[in-house]
């Protein structure tokens, strides 16, 4: 697979370990220019990501927790969650590895990696009638190069009524990184990977 992208913001500084860009057009060579995708760059022999996720829908002030069928991958189920109550899921359309780059958009060339991800925040799925309606796609990607997680990005789409969806995106530190490890580590294992293996605590570079 051969992913370029253009345009778009950088989210992260020089010298960070990865590089984010939010809001860029990527070519995934599928003939369809994906916009408002956000990209993740870094290096090394054999890269990959982990990225766990979940969908929100607050409509009248009250939490939608409908499921709706599969995703587009065909493998995890569609459905919104809460803030109070999340049911992250692990993004990858196979059962025996929680890669993303198996099966979405993620790929190397050369000792460069990079992957995009531009999901859908608007239509039949994602009505909002009225102007305090709000939805949202919240991500986190564990990046691993050479079996190091080297970086734990943090990135959220928010969609307010009929505006663009505003995407955000940060590089976690402290506590918070330990936090969302063992986070990661738990939606490994209720899906039925193995957190020891895809996401050992001896892996933080």
């Amino acid at each position: 697979m051969s992913i370029t992208i253009s345009g778009g913001k950088k989210a992260t500084k020089p010298g960070d370990p990865v590089t984010v860009t939010l809001g860029a057009i990527a070519d995934v060579g599928d003939g369809v220019k994906h916009r408002n995708s956000i990209a993740i760059q870094f290096s090394g022999t054999e890269c990959h990501v982990i990225q766990i996720f979940m969908r929100t829908k607050v409509v009248a002030g009250k939490d939608d927790t409908e499921t709706i069928g599969v995703d587009s991958g065909g493998f995890n189920t569609f459905k919104f969650s809460t803030d109070a109550n999340p049911d992250w899921l692990v993004d990858t359309t196979s059962a025996a590895s929680p890669y993303y780059d198996f099966g979405y958009a993620g790929a190397m060339t050369g000792h460069q990696y990079i992957m995009i991800d531009a999901p859908t925040i608007s239509g039949g799925k994602f009505d909002l009638p009225s102007s305090h309606d709000v939805t949202t796609f919240e991500a986190y990607d564990f990046c691993l190069s050479d079996k190091d997680i080297i970086a734990i990005v943090h990135w959220k789409l928010v969609r307010h009524y009929y505006q663009q969806a505003m995407p955000s995106a940060s590089l976690l530190d402290g506590s918070a990184w330990w936090d969302r490890l063992y986070l990661g580590r738990k939606v490994l294992t209720k899906e039925g990977y193995s957190a020891d293996l895809y996401l050992p605590l001896a892996c933080m570079k």
